[in-house]
């Protein structure tokens, strides 16, 4: 696999390959993406929630990568993946340049795995690419608002979130999203889980930040509730028991998707991941196990080259 990677790094521009990683920053259409790779096996594609980076993953990553191959991106505006102030982009921008993003590292098709924003996102490219994803995991994810006046209420809040935090500034804006009671189970947690968790929220940008909560916020994202019954895509959809909201929407969506599972996960709020990592490690591999294909290296190594046209521009 150390050979793969580096080949990886090589044909790639921006990308560099030390110590069985790749690591470095992509640009796939209009979008810049920093991306980490690491581990061997099928590729698994893990997107973080808001205010996350790639390092939310870290432990995650760990346990997959012994057999699979993690992909790692900070998602636009979030740490080193920077837009620009004025740019204009999409939820659905960030979808098709996903897709793009994994077709040019060598992979057709992948796993994806997805927590709160990132579950989003992951269900959004579930309805625009199906065929492309051998399965799917989401964590504690909404389809979106179907209600057109809650969604336009939301899209007020996003933005007046993303106002206030760049009038009070970072630090004052990670200290209050940290008091959230969305989080509140997470007191429980070890000081240095806490602290890395904090030290990834003050990674970012706040133009960053506001321009990920204005353009692609739970408000102005195109809801995909009506997609769901179509959805064929295994899906495995996790939440804590002590997070009613989403537990909620994960039995409604369960019973909308012909092919979806839902786990409930004793003991933990809406970052399962953090707050029971070895009951949601062994949810995960086991569900990878069932459905990520085990294709022969050189595939996916190989044919995944870069394009220049491309319906998913």
């Amino acid at each position: 696999m150390d050979q793969a990677l580096e080949r990886v790094a090589e044909r790639r521009g921006g990308l560099e390959w030390n110590r069985n990683v790749v690591s470095g920053r992509i640009m796939t259409g209009s979008l810049g993406y920093y991306i980490r790779i690491e581990g061997s096996g099928p590729p698994v594609l893990l997107l973080h929630g808001f205010t996350g980076s790639h390092q939310s993953w870290d432990a995650v990553a760990s346990n997959l990568s012994a057999s699979y191959t993690v992909v790692r991106p900070d998602l636009p505006g979030h740490a080193a993946s920077v837009v620009g102030k004025d740019q204009p982009w999409s939820m659905d921008t960030v979808v098709f340049s996903l897709f793009r993003l994994m077709r040019e590292l060598g992979f057709p098709t992948f796993s994806c795995v997805g927590y709160s924003m990132g579950g989003r996102v992951a269900l959004s490219m579930a309805v625009k690419a199906p065929a492309r994803l051998e399965c799917l995991v989401v964590e504690s994810g909404s389809p979106g608002l179907q209600d057109e006046s809650l969604r336009s209420l939301r899209m007020k809040e996003d933005n007046a979130l993303a106002d206030r935090m760049e009038s009070i500034g970072l630090l004052s804006f990670v200290d209050e999203w940290g008091r959230k009671p969305l989080f509140a189970t997470q007191e429980h947690l070890p000081e240095s889980i806490k602290e890395h968790q904090r030290n990834i929220r003050l990674s970012h940008l706040v133009t960053g930040l506001a321009a990920s909560l204005r353009h692609m916020g739970t408000g102005v994202q195109p809801p995909v509730w009506d997609h769901l019954a179509k959805m064929s895509v295994p899906t495995l959809l996790i939440t804590g028991q002590s997070d009613p909201k989403f537990v909620d929407i994960a039995r409604k969506m369960e019973g909308l998707m012909p092919n979806a599972v839902h786990r409930e996960v004793e003991d933990a709020g809406h970052a399962v991941h953090l707050e029971q990592p070895n009951v949601y490690n062994q949810l995960l591999l086991a569900f990878l196990e069932q459905h990520a294909k085990r294709l022969p290296l050189s595939y996916n190594w190989t044919r995944g080259s870069l394009f220049e046209n491309d319906e998913e521009q």
